[in-house]
């Protein structure tokens, strides 16, 4: 069995009806695993989307969020280093180049 990595995200898209839907099937096209998900809309009927996946490798993660970036009505996709995120104290590091959503830098456990 090749080894996963869990890696937070954060999709931010004007709120639509299947928005979740078309995400969660983003995410399993890519044949990768969403371990959590949750949705929260703002009054201003702006959507966020946090996921935490499991990929395989960063190549595979850059595919996943640059084709979410290109679902209708997203505004950004992002790493979440949120609070008290794993990824945040050092276990994952990604850099991506700015438009394209390739991987520049990673470091793995």
């Amino acid at each position: 069995m090749q080894q996963t990595y869990p890696i937070s995200i954060r999709v931010e898209a004007y709120d639509r009806t299947g928005l979740l839907s078309d995400v969660s099937q983003v995410v399993a096209e890519a044949k990768v695993n969403i371990l959590a998900a949750n949705l929260a809309v703002t009054p201003d009927r702006t959507a966020t989307v946090r996921a935490t996946i499991e990929v395989a490798s960063v190549a595979q993660l850059a595919r996943v969020m640059s084709r979410l970036e290109q679902l209708k009505d997203v505004i950004s996709v992002q790493r979440d280093m949120g609070r008290g995120s794993k990824e945040r104290r050092g276990r994952h590091r990604v850099r991506y180049s700015p438009g394209t959503g390739r991987a520049l830098v990673a470091q793995w456990p």
